[in-house]
């Protein structure tokens, strides 16, 4: 049993210190080492693409992986304040049995997104703490991410898709399946926040076979389109977007809606059929153009 570094002696409440013994002496070392190391910015944070922070998971963890050990499975997400035990942490098992569940209460609607969202950062905070990098991080990073875009929650999935644009890089060519899905969501973000010089970047990046990838080939040019201001072509792109990517494009959609709508009344004055404005502006139903005309 390891002996208290201090014991009473005289009067009550005065304490009189014992020296150290050697190894609590290299045990005190080695942690102020590490203290001082994570002051010197060793601490990691793994890089982020187009400067996101990549998420408040990645502050305090430490250059050294640690392995947990807690195997109870909900865990509220607190931001790290110093090393964690790993008491706290859980294992890499736990975590992807957690996640699917996770990914279950939300296809059931067994939990509501606000809590499901934080159940998966403190997931994601658990992964970076271990340093867990493998086709279950990946897997679990793009779930949550797909669940970011369903829930229109913008600012989560570029902390998400940040991190996971730089995991890519680090896994097997057979963990990597769903990157141009990603890219192309990432095309799209890049468009929606008129970030010319971070889309520019994120193309030349590109390799010839993921531009001829159908979803980052379709991105690209929904791209092209607004480039020309070609809205015809926008609009008919955008009925044709694959997997999530309509749930960061239907805000570029809105915008242009309302420019398009500017642009076709001052041409087509003094009257234009509706059958062909509802055309024009990528509405299928009646019902949705009647709303936008008030």
């Amino acid at each position: 049993e390891r002996r208290k570094n201090k014991r009473e002696r005289g009067v009550a409440g005065h304490f009189e210190e014992e020296p150290d013994t050697e190894a609590e002496r290299a045990a005190k070392a080695r942690r102020n080492k590490r203290f001082a190391d994570m002051q010197q910015g060793i601490v990691s944070s793994a890089p982020t693409a187009g400067g996101g922070d990549g998420g408040e998971e990645l502050k305090f963890i430490s250059s050294e992986a640690i392995v947990g050990t807690c195997m109870v499975m909900e865990k509220i997400f607190i931001r790290i304040q110093q090393m964690p035990n790993p008491d706290t942490v859980r294992p890499e098992r736990v975590l992807v049995k957690w996640a699917e569940r996770l990914k279950a209460k939300y296809e059931s609607e067994e939990a509501d997104y606000e809590w499901i969202a934080d159940q998966f950062k403190a997931v994601r905070q658990d992964m970076v703490i271990q340093h867990i990098k493998n086709g279950h991080t990946v897997a679990i990073y793009e779930s949550n991410a797909r669940i970011a875009l369903l829930e229109d929650d913008l600012g989560e999935f570029y902390k998400i898709q940040s991190y996971l644009m730089n995991l890519y890089k680090e896994v097997d060519e057979g963990d990597r399946q769903n990157q141009c899905e990603f890219l192309a969501y990432r095309i799209f973000y890049w468009l929606v926040y008129n970030n010319a010089a971070d889309l520019m970047k994120e193309i030349k990046n590109m390799t010839l076979e993921q531009k001829r990838d159908p979803s980052v080939s379709h991105a690209l040019r929904v791209h092209a389109a607004l480039d020309l201001h070609d809205y015809d072509t926008f609009f008919r792109l955008y009925a044709q977007t694959p997997s999530l990517g309509r749930c960061i494009a239907k805000h570029m959609r809105d915008k242009l809606r309302l420019r398009t709508l500017r642009v076709v009344l001052r041409s087509y004055k003094p009257t234009i059929p509706f059958t062909d404005l509802r055309r024009k502006l990528g509405f299928k139903g009646a019902d949705a153009l009647d709303t936008l005309l008030g």
